[in-house]
């Protein structure tokens, strides 16, 4: 492929606006490449973990590791279980690190406590808020809105 004078070559995988997409749009490098900055993120805070307090840690996990978790996951709404189960593995290693858990203590409780959801409702409410303001937004692109139509009803249900 020539683009603009310049021959571009294949490769099977291109990082573009921070997401990694391969030849199979498989997403199996983008969620690898998560996995190891949330691992980093993680490493590093938890040479402070006796010394921090959980509300600390809380608003350390909401700062440092969750914005690179959600970030742009409604692109990959169509991801195989078992990348999902490896996203969730990376939620439970933060809340682990935040109550100081071991590997297989359980931790839906403290999942509630700290009112998370799930990785994947999480991906889908940013779906539907995505769906939403660009729908009802006033400064959403037109050329987006016009895919969407709405059914009327002929008959009232009243």
């Amino acid at each position: 492929v020539v683009f603009d004078g310049a021959i571009l070559e294949f490769s099977s995988s291109v990082k573009n606006l921070g997401i990694i997409m391969d030849n199979t749009l498989s997403w199996g490098p983008q969620i690898s490449e998560l996995s190891r900055k949330i691992y980093a993120v993680i490493g590093r805070l938890k040479r402070w973990k006796y010394f921090l307090p959980i509300r600390t840690k809380i608003c350390l996990a909401h700062s440092l590791s969750l914005p690179i978790v959600d970030y742009a996951d409604t692109c990959y709404s169509d991801m195989p279980q078992y990348l999902l189960n490896k996203l969730e593995r990376l939620q439970n290693l933060i809340i682990r690190f935040i109550f100081g858990l071991k590997k297989f203590d359980q931790i839906t409780h403290y999942r509630q406590q700290l009112k998370w959801v799930t990785v994947n409702d999480r991906r889908n409410i940013h779906i539907l808020t995505l769906l939403y303001s660009l729908l009802y937004s006033p400064i959403s692109p037109l050329y987006l809105k016009e895919r969407f139509s709405f059914s009327q009803h002929l008959v009232s249900l009243r």
